[in-house]
């Protein structure tokens, strides 16, 4: 489950002010700073590092006003990861306002030590993002979704602790430099010149000369893992709701975990429902006979709940009736309407019985319209 991110700053929901915001921050940063961590054990690094990082988010969230008024309607499912600072898609570095305070450089960054000035080489590669669509009913648009998935997780080898093996040398593929350069002839004597990172020792610019047997020398073991995930009511299709620091682990402990990226997929019946917003529309079939006689028909709110709905005498096929405030409830109270779509159920094939009693009313109809 997604921590509550107040409480990891350890403010109050109804009264946090942004000079709290930033007073909190400050000091559990200095706190959990890698730097103050000296003498620990690396368990205890791993772990301070690791709320280091949820209080870098948390600050990020609740101290720009609509991030936080998105994140407490729709919880983390309302933040944009990919525009989210200090996320990985963003060069903005959140934490050039305290770096004086701590005496750091401009270089610094809090999710993997300290930037090259090069941008590329010799640099702590982060770990991979893990993604997985998560299955939303109809009825998890109502009442929401909480979830255990399993998934499989790269982290750090337990022999060689990520390092892929012993004797750290310069890497012979990338001569040290962390990067490849390829050059690619565009014809007429143009050439495009293009920088990977090195596949072989994955930017940091060093390889090992004995490779780890447990590992093969990839720095990695996989384990199955899970993880409780949280949708909140009426959360839109294809949303993603990011849970920082699950995914793939860094092969260096200082460098930054991958994410785990629950993304929502309806796994919804769209010939019965169509969703929009908060509001539901169920297409309903009705006998033609009720229909042209008229009736009551109970109709299940996936929210667990019946209405009674009145079917007047001959109500036109594509009718649509509306139940005012039955619709999704969202996280802040704001509430949908349900709306049903009347369809006449004609029967595939008419008894003896049936085609009898409609032969004379059609007769009956006949008779009296050439009176």
């Amino acid at each position: 489950m997604a921590k509550d991110l107040y409480a990891v700053l350890g403010l109050n929901k109804n009264t946090i002010t942004e000079k709290e915001c930033k007073k909190k921050y400050k000091k559990l940063v200095l706190k959990y700073h890698p730097d103050k961590q000296t003498g620990k054990s690396e368990e205890e690094k791993q772990k301070a590092a690791e709320k280091f990082k949820e209080i870098q988010h948390a600050y990020d969230i609740l101290s720009d006003p609509e991030k936080r008024q998105n994140y407490d309607m729709f919880g983390e499912a309302g933040i944009n990861y990919d525009n989210a600072p200090g996320g990985r898609h963003n060069n903005f570095n959140p934490f050039s306002e305290f770096a004086s305070m701590f005496g750091f450089d401009g270089d610094f960054d809090p999710f993997g030590g300290r930037r090259n000035r090069g941008g590329y080489g010799k640099r702590i590669q982060p770990g991979e993002d893990v993604q997985m669509k998560i299955p939303v009913t109809i009825e998890d648009l109502f009442n929401g979704l909480k979830k255990t998935v399993k998934y499989p997780k790269k982290v750090r080898c337990a022999s060689c602790h990520g390092k892929g093996g012993t004797e750290q040398i310069t890497c012979p593929k990338c001569n040290g430099t962390g990067v490849l350069v390829i050059q690619q002839s565009m014809g007429q004597g143009w050439m495009k010149t293009q920088q990977t990172v090195c596949p072989e020792c994955h930017g940091s610019g060093m390889t090992v000369k004995n490779k780890c047997s447990h590992c093969h020398g990839t720095g990695y073991e996989t384990k199955e893992v899970t993880l409780d995930i949280e949708f909140p009511p009426g959360i839109p299709n294809n949303t993603d709701v990011v849970y920082y620091g699950k995914g793939y682990e860094a092969r260096d402990y200082h460098g930054e975990n991958g994410n785990f990226i629950a993304i929502s997929k309806y796994d919804i019946d769209e010939d019965r429902y169509m969703i929009d917003g908060l509001n539901v529309l169920e297409h309903v079939h009705i006998p033609y006979y009720d229909v042209l006689l008229g009736c009551n028909i109970t109709v299940n709110i996936p929210n667990g709940t019946n209405k009674s709905v009145k079917i007047k005498p001959c109500t036109i096929d594509g009718t649509v009736l509306k139940l005012s405030n039955e619709g999704i409830k969202d996280k802040m109270g704001h509430k949908g309407d349900y709306y049903i779509c009347v369809h006449l159920l004609l029967p595939e094939a008419l008894s003896t019985v049936e085609k009898a009693h409609l032969e004379e009313i059609k007769r009956s109809k006949s008779n009296n319209e050439s009176l």
